[in-house]
């Protein structure tokens, strides 16, 4: 190489070997080459240590959250050397159990929803806007009786759908609408109808359900059985009519009552007074059944309206059934076969003997005008005892033991429009002239009357079977002794008051007394009858009253009287039962009364006893 000198005239050439003068810098790029590569092996090596120690970790947290995402907990991430990638790891486990924790409350919660929702006593179904079903809690599918398979995924109309004849209640007008109009039928009712047939009452409760866009896509509906309830208020509502046709009936009776009994009673003396060969014998003999006719029917419209005097007796029913058994058979005809089937335990009632064979009566001659071409009549009697639950759902009966009365026939049965009308007064479905319709309200009334219960269940073509409930009591059972009038002589010449507010009914009264001898004094109402007593000397043996009389009743004015003439004995007559003298139709001890329309042997016999008794 050649180093350059100053100038100074004389060129200096020197020469040294080109490793000696490098070897410096050779030295220092040797130094700098074996650092390189030593940084490149160390470099190596941490790479290798740190994917060791690193991305080991960092491989498993990727591989831990695919197990994450498939809902598998248990994968485990050991503990790292590393102390970033263990921190990170430790946090990655805290995060995993964090959501198996959540997971697990929520499956719990998700169960509980489930057996909440599955084990509700109510009906919950979930519908989409087309009307199928998309799910049905257990309830529901026993409520109406269908499987999952029958009821989810289908169109309601093809499952919980009434009859076409209830118009206006079908749940596909109901869903129609709620759909329309969400907001306005938040809760609602309606009549549907189970898999079996059986008429249900529903009473909903709708909660629309919208997407993210605010479209309506589904309903929520809760349903309860409101049945009972809607069976309780047709009972009420039957009850007030049945109540009010009843005040009707009666007030009818009370007033037919005191006309049946002047014209009965005129026909009846005539016919005495008559010699036999008289032509207007029989014309008034034609008067005389037209007016026990009449008599009949408002005695039947008193039964229904529970306002005529009834005398009580405990007896057994299946002694009263087995003496009328053969009168039943030539009732009912031949073609119609009568079994009875009577429990030999058969507590006792306290009943009118009378009133009770009208119930069997009536009861049979329907079920035999139910069989036209001849049947079967089944008569049974057992012991029952009514709990709360049949109380709670049947208007006007106490919980307790009960004697049941079962009558039941294969004809041809009732269809559901007439079962509500068929207790009514003057309701049946006979041709005209072949039934009065107070054939089954006379049963109701007296039943009503005697604290006992009367349902019915039918349908065309499988027949009718009636059941009476009346009270069973503990008392012994007491000798039925049927009632009869002997004909003797009714003559007397003690002084009667006859009080009756009714012209007509005072007058044939007065007729049929003073033709016997008795002295009658009468009056229009009782404060005449107290200015009678006051004003005559005479000494009053009997008292003879209308009951129901305008400013002051029979029971009012003998009470008065009797402080005047202690010893005076009283007769009540009324053409209804009123509570003054007797409570819910049943006389209290000693009372003497007749209801009207009486006979005049009926009246005479009962005066006689009366002055005779002790």
């Amino acid at each position: 190489s050649t180093a350059l000198v100053p100038v100074t005239g004389w060129p200096v050439i020197v020469v040294q070997p080109v490793v000696q003068a490098y070897a410096l810098t050779y030295g220092i790029l040797f130094t700098l080459l074996l650092g390189t590569v030593l940084s490149i092996v160390f470099a190596f090596l941490m790479a290798l240590a740190n994917r060791r120690i690193i991305l080991k970790p960092i491989n498993e947290l990727v591989a831990g959250t695919r197990y994450l995402a498939e809902g598998d907990y248990t994968f485990t991430i050991l503990p790292s050397s590393y102390r970033e990638a263990d921190e990170l790891a430790r946090r990655f486990r805290d995060m995993i159990r964090a959501i198996e924790r959540r997971e697990k409350a929520l499956t719990q919660s998700k169960e509980r929803y489930r057996f909440l929702v599955q084990n509700a006593n109510s009906i919950i179904l979930r519908w989409n806007i087309q009307g199928v079903v998309t799910f049905a809690n257990e309830y529901a599918l026993d409520f109406f009786g269908f499987s999952e398979a029958e009821l989810v995924g289908k169109p309601q109309s093809s499952t919980v759908l009434p009859p076409p004849e209830s118009e206006g209640r079908d749940m596909v007008k109901m869903f129609e609408n709620i759909i329309a109009d969400p907001q306005s039928y938040k809760t609602n009712e309606n009549e549907t109808i189970t898999k079996e047939g059986v008429r249900k009452w529903i009473q909903w409760s709708n909660r629309p359900i919208y997407n993210e866009q605010g479209e309506l896509i589904e309903l929520l509906s809760v349903g309860t059985d409101i049945s009972d309830q809607k069976n309780l208020e047709e009972q009420l509502r039957q009850a007030q009519k049945m109540e009010a046709v009843g005040r009707l009936a009666g007030g009818i009776a009370h007033d037919f009552n005191n006309v049946i009994t002047a014209i009965n009673g005129y026909a009846e003396l005539m016919l005495m007074s008559m010699e036999q060969g008289n032509p207007l014998r029989d014309d008034l003999q034609e008067i005389q059944k037209a007016g026990n006719r009449a008599a009949s029917l408002t005695d039947q419209l008193l039964a229904f309206s529970r306002r005529q005097i009834v005398k009580v007796k405990v007896l057994n029913l299946n002694e009263l059934i087995i003496n009328m058994e053969d009168m039943l058979r030539r009732l009912i005809g031949e073609d119609v076969v009568l079994n009875t089937v009577l429990d030999r335990d058969l507590a006792n009632i306290k009943a009118d003997p009378g009133n009770l064979e009208q119930i069997v009566m009536n009861l049979a001659i329907n079920s035999r005008d139910a069989m036209p071409g001849g049947g079967k009549l089944l008569l049974k009697t057992s012991n029952t005892l009514l709990d709360a639950q049949y109380a709670r759902e049947h208007t006007g009966i106490e919980p307790g033991q009960y004697v049941c009365l079962c009558l039941s026939d294969t004809g041809e049965g009732i269809d559901r429009e007439t079962l509500p009308n068929i207790f009514e007064p003057f309701f049946t479905t006979k041709e005209i002239g072949k039934g009065t319709g107070l054939g089954l309200s006379t049963v109701y009334g007296i039943v009503k009357q005697s604290g006992g219960s009367i349902s019915v269940l039918s349908e065309p073509g499988k027949g009718a079977a009636f059941t009476v409930y009346l009270p069973a009591v503990a008392e012994e059972e007491a000798p039925i002794v049927p009632a009869a009038l002997v004909s003797g002589d009714y003559s007397g010449f003690e002084t009667i008051l006859l009080v009756e507010d009714e012209e007509m009914v005072r007058n044939i009264a007065e007729s049929m007394l003073s033709k016997q001898g008795y002295t009658v004094l009468t009056a229009a109402e009782g404060a005449a009858a107290l200015d009678l007593c006051r004003e005559h000397s005479a000494s009053f043996r009997l008292l003879i009253t209308d009951v129901v009389m305008p400013g002051m009743s029979g029971k009012q004015l003998a009470d008065k009287i009797s402080t005047l003439y202690p010893h005076i004995k009283v007769l009540y007559t009324s053409g209804y039962a009123e509570d003054t003298i007797a409570h819910h139709g049943v006389l209290d001890e000693g009372i003497d009364f007749i209801p009207k329309p009486y006979r005049s042997e009926t009246m005479l016999a009962a005066v006689r006893e009366i002055l005779d008794r002790n």
